[in-house]
């Protein structure tokens, strides 16, 4: 058995070398995973080994769609529906019971492999630790804006799930040759949740309740999900030290993560809430990010999905302008003129790697962004033409106002020394020159008007680019 060990950059490690091959025991590697201990049914007693047990087969069902809902811990008709689901796709007795068969069943889905958990039975020392979530129990607030409006969203979390997942497996070990589909797997690694580990349905509702609150469409709920997501802090220290990758949970409870650790936490979510998601890779950029269900048409190289950054604070679609050292995304459209039409360029990432894709709701804004992308880029040029215009006709106005100021000083003169030949001479070339200065500053006040027009509609679409506005 080999393995591989990469850290917090996948992809720095991977395009440098820096990853390190070494041999291991061939023994097989022994899976943590949770199994259950009793034989459940509606109706069964609930005390509180078999509410915990209950849950976790909610729990289990929940993450599958088999079941809607935070688990209870009460075994009620739902959850023999359920079970009956279940059973019926993986060609179990419908029973509705939880029995031999369908622990089996589970435990295999589960822990990824039919073989003696970690967790169960005659393991007292991780139910301990299982238990000892509720003496740790703690809870991290999140703050962010989306589309002009303030959230802001208190997590549940636990000390010792935190502990779990940071001592988890971060390694991708295999036999023989590298098999191709390695890569995939590695990252379907830090996709996996301890079975007991609600957090992220929780999470979800959560969110979708925000939404349902605003009365957010589909396209806007997947927006506050995402934004959510962005405006965790990226892990610069992480970063600097090339610390290994981190589960979902982890960035969660230390808040914060780099482009990798906060797309797999972006692809919990927006999965659980309906959405086909995939993860993106890109070598060349060393970066990662998510890929959301949508058109053909606007999808990464034809994908089926498009691009959703993770680092930065951009709508889905939009291309990073630049790439740090380390694969984060920059945002620089503040520098120089913005090239509106490269916003959407995919072509600018580089090869692109696509997997662990899911089937569920598409997303449709970015067609409506494309339209909005076009419409700056032609008021942009329009802004800055008559900009050119205006910034001549006010010198050509200073000019006259300047010779009004001159003639005036003679006409006045003349009154002045009672020369009313003079007077009558120089009045009637002021007065011309009055009706030009009016002439010329009615077209400046009509180039104005159209400037600060367009200008005000560039600021009102520039804002599709900032999602906190």
């Amino acid at each position: 058995m080999k393995f591989f060990f990469f850290s917090s950059f996948l992809f720095l490690s991977l395009s440098t070398g820096l990853f390190a091959l070494t041999a291991l025991t061939t023994k097989k590697t022994e899976m943590e995973c949770i199994s259950f201990t009793k034989n459940l049914k509606a109706g069964t007693a609930a005390d509180a080994a078999t509410r915990k047990e209950i849950k976790l087969l909610q729990t289990f069902l929940g993450v599958n769609k088999y079941l809607s809902g935070i688990p209870t811990g009460t075994f009620a008709s739902q959850t023999t529906e359920a079970l009956k689901t279940y059973q019926k796709i993986e060609s179990l007795k419908e029973t509705g019971l939880l029995d031999k068969e369908t622990k089996e069943s589970i435990a295999k889905k589960n822990c990824g492999e039919a073989i003696k958990p970690k967790y169960g039975a005659g393991a007292p020392i991780a139910k301990a630790n299982i238990d000892s979530g509720a003496l740790d129990n703690t809870s991290s607030s999140f703050s962010w804006s989306y589309k002009g409006k303030n959230y802001e969203l208190s997590v549940p979390l636990s000390g010792s799930l935190h502990r779990y997942y940071k001592q988890s497996k971060k390694v991708y070990t295999y036999r023989g040759d590298l098999p191709e589909n390695w890569t995939e797997e590695y990252n379907r690694l830090f996709l996996k949740v301890r079975a007991d580990d609600a957090t992220f349905d929780t999470l979800t509702l959560a969110l979708l309740e925000l939404a349902r609150k605003d009365n957010l469409s589909s396209d806007d709920t997947a927006g506050l999900i995402i934004s959510f997501v962005q405006t965790i802090p990226y892990d610069f220290e992480k970063d600097t030290k090339k610390e290994q990758t981190k589960y979902p949970y982890e960035t969660l409870f230390t808040k914060k993560g780099v482009c990798a650790d906060k797309t797999f936490l972006m692809y919990h979510l927006l999965r659980r809430a309906g959405y086909g998601v995939a993860i993106m890779q890109f070598l060349e950029k060393n970066h990662q990010s998510l890929g959301i269900k949508c058109d053909t048409s606007s999808a990464v190289f034809g994908s089926g999905y498009c691009y959703v950054e993770t680092t930065a604070i951009l709508p889905v679609g939009v291309i990073p302008t630049s790439f740090g050292e380390s694969g984060q995304g920059v945002s620089s459209l503040s520098e120089g003129s913005p090239e509106f039409h490269l916003l959407l360029d995919t072509i600018r990432l580089g090869k692109a790697d696509i997997f662990l894709k899911t089937e569920g709701k598409s997303y449709y804004g970015v067609d409506e962004l494309k339209e909005k992308l076009t419409r700056l880029t032609i008021l942009l040029n329009k802004i800055q033409d008559i900009k050119e215009s205006v910034s001549s006709s006010t010198d050509d106005l200073d000019k006259r106002k300047e010779a009004l100021k001159i003639q005036k000083e003679l006409v006045d003169k003349a009154v002045k020394e009672e020369n009313y030949d003079v007077y009558q001479a120089l009045k009637v070339a002021y007065n011309q020159k009055v009706t030009e200065y009016r002439l010329a500053l009615s077209v400046y006040q009509e180039m104005a008007s159209v400037y600060n027009q367009d200008v005000k509609e560039y600021n009102v679409l520039l804002l599709v680019l900032d999602q906190t506005k």
